[in-house]
């Protein structure tokens, strides 16, 4: 995979090496991991969640994700975790936050021996959705990036100030949603931004 982005390609073993995109226009964030690929079940279980309201599969979904992230940032210091925010109107439409349900079980024991409690700060309303804009789906990567300039701030400067953070979201697919929110947050004082999504968009 690409040890900054995290797209997976194919190849020999032990040969990751920065992917194109990556080397023509390095994001702001330190690097991504997701947990799956978004294809079969993984893709209809989060658009089940997503876009039919099945609040059910957070739990076990969010399960998936604390797994990914005990398997990249077992040994990487992160000072903060938040989750991607939505815009007010988009939160009253849909009801919940999908990068926020996966994230509210992390913080005490889970069902299964290897989802221990993960024993960093939340940091819920840091960063805010500023600016309402239009879905993302169906548009290409510049037209992604686009549409969120400027659309998310930092409210809380003292929360990312000299902090090494983890944002969290769903999905992972041009990265544009990942790179405005790092932009921000390192503009406003964070030390480093790490990206963690349940499934990356091939």
């Amino acid at each position: 995979m690409c040890p900054r982005c995290g797209r997976p390609y194919a190849g020999p073993e032990a040969s990751d090496h920065d992917c194109g995109q990556c080397l023509h226009d390095r994001p702001p964030f330190d690097w991504a991991r997701s947990a799956g690929v978004l294809e079969g079940p993984l893709q209809t279980l989060v658009h089940a969640l997503k876009y039919r309201g099945r609040l059910d599969l957070a739990a076990p979904l969010g399960e998936y994700l604390r797994w990914a992230y005990w398997r990249y940032w077992a040994d990487r210091t992160c000072d903060g975790i938040l989750p991607v925010p939505l815009h007010h109107q988009r939160h009253r439409q849909r009801g919940f936050n999908q990068a926020y349900v996966l994230l509210r079980r992390w913080f005490r024991p889970g069902p299964i021996p290897a989802a221990r409690p993960v024993a960093v700060p939340f940091i819920r309303r840091a960063l805010i959705r500023q600016k309402s804009t239009p879905t993302q789906a169906g548009l290409g990567r510049r037209a992604r990036q686009a549409n969120v300039r400027g659309a998310f701030a930092v409210v809380d400067r003292q929360a990312v100030t000299d902090r090494r953070l983890l944002l969290v979201d769903d999905v992972f697919t041009t990265g544009a949603t990942a790179i405005e929110c790092a932009r921000v947050l390192l503009e406003s004082g964070a030390r480093r931004v790490d990206v963690l999504t349940l499934a990356r968009a091939m």
